[in-house]
């Protein structure tokens, strides 16, 4: 009977040592989010300022765009060219940089 009463503790002290272990790394993820979700804030600002700043608000992905392409002038849709996020051809036909493209 003894045994079985150490063994409980020994079960309870082992559980409220991995709640502790618990509530403590999900305290130090909950402020990790929380400083991602503030730099995310701040990114998407400067990503806002440098579209006004540097291209064109007023960016439709139907605006038929007109490219010159090794000397073969090609159209595409502004949707098929920034189909794929994160892509330098995104950015350059996103409409953050319109002011900036030689025309």
């Amino acid at each position: 009977m003894e045994a079985l009463k150490r063994d409980r503790e020994v079960r309870s002290k082992t559980w409220e040592n991995l709640i502790s272990a618990y509530e403590q790394k999900t305290g130090i993820l909950d402020k990790e989010m929380e400083n991602i979700k503030k730099d995310l804030k701040e990114l998407q600002v400067k990503k806002a300022t440098l579209a006004e700043k540097h291209g064109d608000t007023r960016v439709d992905e139907d605006d038929v765009i007109q490219i010159n392409v090794g000397g073969k002038g090609i159209t595409a849709r502004r949707e098929t060219l920034v189909y794929k996020k994160g892509t330098m051809i995104e950015a350059l036909f996103s409409g953050r940089w319109d002011k900036e493209i030689q025309r």
